[in-house]
């Protein structure tokens, strides 16, 4: 049995967070300003895991952190015309660990859980994985409106956003073998990282025409994505990997393939009244898996035995995986029943 501790009661589930925001607004030139805002939230927490209850240290540590800040600017050209343009960083942080530096000395060897079965409170042993994973995003978006007359009003912009996703996890190896001091293992199973520099783009043009009896919004929208990974040609042959070590050649692994869509768009919105409305819309949209689907386990690592996290296993990411692609089809009703209450009734498909 390890050590009998102190007998104090200890938070298995304590969550600690910090936040701040600020914000700036300066008058900069013949526009309406240049905000400046920004976002930090740093948190200390624990999942609460019951096996632990008698070793409540042995368990993980976790730890986010993120930084957001955005800088918007508009730009006036005239009565008509304007220019929003905006550009925005976040950088988001994820750490996973009993003890910071994965040589402390009191990481000890993972048989000692083994000192009970069954379901019994582990009364030894130590969470033995470190992760680290970090994703830092750079967007700039700009959007020019103008109003050509009293009818046409064109709006037309783009953005695009750089992503730089790192990842690196390894267990830390304490047995016979390292004579029972810790130890990684860089070049084996147990240790592994990936880098990848996905890139998306988009591109839109509007126009919303006025008339008396009718309002209408028609667009088109292009959205392209780049995932920058690779992905596993037969992923029913996995086991051809089990001699090989990353980076995998060429002949099991192929370049994802870049992504992009066309999408139309039309609105309609038809007064019944001047207490009423009906729209309608029509669209197509297009959407990127999210990245945990694009790059979980990314270097296919599936072990048969031994004591793994949840995040190595069986479910692989796909890099070459297609957007969700919708069409969306929505008729509604707006009408006001007093002068303080009113009703929407909106159908969609």
């Amino acid at each position: 049995v390890g050590s009998t501790g102190d007998s104090a009661y200890v938070p298995m589930n304590s969550n600690q967070r910090l936040s701040l925001q600020a914000k700036l607004a300066l008058n900069v030139g013949g526009g309406k300003g240049l905000v400046l805002s920004g976002f930090y939230q740093d948190s200390k927490y624990r999942d609460y895991n019951h096996l632990y209850k008698l070793n409540p240290d042995g368990d993980y540590n976790r730890y986010q952190k993120s930084i957001l800040g955005i800088a918007s600017y508009t730009l006036l050209l005239s009565n008509a015309a304007f220019i929003d343009f905006s550009l925005s960083g976040l950088q988001s942080e994820y750490n996973q660990y009993v003890y910071e530096n994965p040589l402390d000395s009191r990481y000890v060897d993972p048989a000692k859980k083994q000192y009970v079965s069954g379901n019994a409170f582990l009364t030894a042993g130590t969470e033995n994985w470190h992760f680290n994973h970090a994703t830092t995003s750079i967007t700039g978006k700009t959007d020019f409106t103008w109003q050509v007359d009293n009818i046409n009003q064109l709006k037309t912009g783009l953005d695009f956003t750089f992503h730089t996703i790192e990842y690196e996890d390894f267990q830390i190896i304490i047995d016979a073998s390292t004579n029972y001091k810790p130890m990684i293992d860089s070049g084996g199973f147990t240790y592994n990282t990936y880098q990848a520099k996905p890139f998306q783009f988009a591109y839109y043009l509007q126009d919303k025409i006025e008339i008396d009896y009718l309002i209408v919004n028609v667009g088109l929208r292009y959205d392209y994505f780049q995932p920058d990974g690779k992905y596993l040609i037969d992923p029913n042959n996995i086991s051809v990997l089990d001699e090989l070590q990353p980076p995998y050649p060429d002949s099991v692994q192929a370049d994802a393939t870049s992504k992009s869509q066309i999408s139309p768009r039309i609105g309609l919105s038809y007064p019944i009244s001047d207490q009423g409305a009906i729209h309608i819309s029509y669209g197509h949209f297009f959407q990127i898996p999210p990245f945990e689907y694009l790059y979980l386990n990314p270097n296919y690592r599936i072990p048969l035995t031994g004591d793994y996290p949840e995040n190595i296993g069986t479910t692989l990411g796909n890099t070459d995986l297609k957007p969700q692609q919708t069409i969306m089809y929505e008729i509604g009703l707006q009408q006001a029943l007093t002068d303080e209450l009113g009703i929407t009734i909106t159908g969609y498909y």
